[in-house]
């Protein structure tokens, strides 16, 4: 079903208001009288209850990518997820950042008789979070809090039912305590000047016996989060690292990694490069806004792993393949605990019957096309971003910065001493300002070579514009300054004589 007529339907199956948010929609509904009369109606027309059909669409016009770095997660990688936590036995789930519940639902379908605790920050999603979980009758817990902080603001109990859950406000949440814990947090939340990424991760660890959490794959290397890798190794907590391909997200191109942590001491954790697996397919999505806009369709490509795929990542996670690397804890210092797989393999390279040019000429292309790119930059106020749909365009360039020291620090720790040049196109200002600069002193852009032609011709067609219109007010004054309707008035002030 198309996204935008999956979302007018939600909207009519709910009687939503004209002046209701679609939050306050789902809020309304949870808190009606009526209200089973509702969660009916949802499940005769999505009946596949393992889904979340609420959160695509709080993902596409919602979520709040720029400040709360939220990114939902997706159904194939919360299925991958909720496969890799199961196979330890548990009664309990902790959802750590829980969203609309993507991954407690995807864990939930694998064993029904879970009972939750679901954390989440933002009181706009809690609504469908509350609804996602009492229309499949889940027991448990939901804490509207911040888990950096640990202040709660609000929280409800789930208990089942004969068909649906039944919720209630409490006074105080319960201690969060859980065999199991999952998470797909908001990435590269900065407090104190510090990445707070394990932060989310030890908060997992510290309050279950067994965790599955989505990271960016840049923190396996990165060397400001070197401390929190040792302690994993340290205490023996990491089973295994998991490479993602690239895709799996519908808003962000940002590369992931399952980190898999159990407290059941081993001397080893598996480095697997799972970056090739999956069947990839088209999400087609019609355009928002004006005609030309609601008529094209866009096409973007994902990625989805079918119950063969799932097991051999599974497989990966405890025993050496040909994509998967068993390393000893206590190699890991030698190698500054990096949790990249290459970094712990032993490859001998042959310049001679290489196949490929020479890393440096590789870079030194790279570093070409970003030195081009870099030419021109734009420095625009963010209202005017959002009214310019420049905004997701500063997030890319984000994710672009840090994905590329990541590499960068990768390059570095292969004894490849060439650095990449960083983006630097465009920058985000509290002033009431659009400026675009000219930054090369050598290069002149492309875009201003094609820009300038047609400002000059502007420029020139305004100026003959206004010839015309003084020459017209040139005419129209003749006629009273004859007559002496408009006296001239001589504004020169009397010079003082000598």
């Amino acid at each position: 079903m198309e996204l935008k007529d999956k979302y007018k339907l939600l909207l009519q199956m709910f009687d939503a208001r004209e002046d209701e948010q679609f939050s306050d929609t789902i809020d309304r509904v949870n808190q009606a009288k009526n209200r089973d009369e509702y969660f009916d109606k949802y499940i005769e027309v999505f009946p596949d209850l393992s889904k979340d059909e609420l959160r695509s669409c709080w993902q596409f016009w919602f979520a709040d990518r720029s400040e709360k770095k939220q990114d939902y997660t997706p159904e194939p990688l919360a299925d991958l997820c909720a496969h890799l936590l199961l196979m330890f036995e548990g009664k309990s789930l902790y959802d750590c950042c829980s969203g609309s519940g993507a991954l407690t639902i995807a864990t939930w379908s694998k064993r029904k008789e879970l009972t939750v605790q679901c954390e989440e920050l933002d009181e706009k999603v809690i609504p469908l979070l509350l609804f996602n979980l009492a229309v499949r009758n889940i027991s448990g817990e939901v804490i509207n809090g911040n888990v950096l902080s640990g202040v709660c603001s609000r929280s409800w109990v789930l208990t089942k039912g004969e068909k649906y859950s039944t919720v209630q406000t409490q006074m105080f949440p319960n201690e969060i305590k859980a065999d199991l814990a999952i998470s797909n947090p908001p990435y590269n939340i900065r407090s104190g000047g510090k990445n707070m990424n394990f932060e989310f991760l030890r908060k997992c660890i510290n309050v279950s016996k067994r965790s599955v959490i989505l990271l960016p794959c840049g923190t396996k290397t990165n060397k400001d989060e070197e401390v929190h890798r040792a302690w994993l190794c340290d205490n023996q907590y990491l089973q295994a690292v998991v490479d993602m391909p690239s895709g799996m997200f519908e808003s962000t191109g940002i590369p992931v990694s399952i980190y898999v942590l159990d407290k059941r001491k081993k001397e080893c954790c598996y480095l697997v490069d799972a970056s090739k697996s999956g069947e990839k397919y088209i999400r087609e999505q019609r355009g928002e806004g004006s005609r030309s806009h609601t008529e094209r369709i866009y096409k973007k490509e994902m990625v989805r792993f079918n119950d063969q795929q799932m097991a051999a990542i599974q497989q990966m996670t405890e025993r050496e393949t040909g994509l998967s690397t068993r390393v000893m804890y206590k190699d890991m210092r030698e190698k500054k605990y990096s949790f990249s797989r290459g970094n712990h393999l032993e490859v001998e390279i042959d310049d001679t019957h290489s196949t490929h040019r020479a890393f440096t000429d590789i870079i030194n292309d790279i570093n070409r096309i970003a030195k081009l790119r870099n030419t021109m930059k734009v420095t625009v106020n963010k209202v005017w971003a959002k009214q310019l749909h420049l905004d997701m365009l500063l997030s890319l360039h984000k994710e672009n910065e840090y994905v590329t020291k990541n590499i960068m620090e990768q390059l570095h720790s292969l004894g490849i001493k060439t650095d990449l040049i960083l983006p630097n196109y465009i920058a985000e200002t509290a002033s009431k300002e659009l400026k675009i600069v000219q930054v090369d002193k050598e290069i002149l852009s492309p875009v201003l070579q094609s820009f300038i032609p047609f400002w000059a011709q502007h420029i020139r067609t305004m100026n003959d514009m206004e010839t015309l219109l003084l020459q017209e007010l040139r005419d129209a004054l003749i006629e009273p300054l004859m007559t002496g309707r408009i006296q001239f008035q001589d504004n020169q002030q009397a010079q003082p004589s000598e």
